[in-house]
């Protein structure tokens, strides 16, 4: 008998929690919710419960190593 398994994802999909972006960023949660605050981080609120995808944590990642990775080169005198 051949039963048919479908494949699995290599990342869980859905929503996580403040708790769950925090690990991700490496951060406390309360840096988070700063984040959020600040309109850094995008959410989405379901009654009360606030949630995040893992798509906006990788975009914001993204976007800091982006403004991290501006060339200090163009300062440096020259040799």
């Amino acid at each position: 008998m051949v039963t048919s398994i479908a494949p699995q994802p290599s990342e869980p999909t859905g929503l996580i929690t403040e708790r769950e972006a925090a690990q991700l960023l490496g951060v406390c949660e309360r840096t988070v919710w700063k984040l959020r605050n600040e309109n850094k981080i995008r959410c989405v609120k379901i009654g009360a419960a606030v949630r995040y995808t893992r798509e906006e944590i990788s975009r914001f990642i993204e976007a800091q190593m982006n403004q991290s990775a501006s060339p200090e080169t163009d300062n440096a005198p020259e040799a």
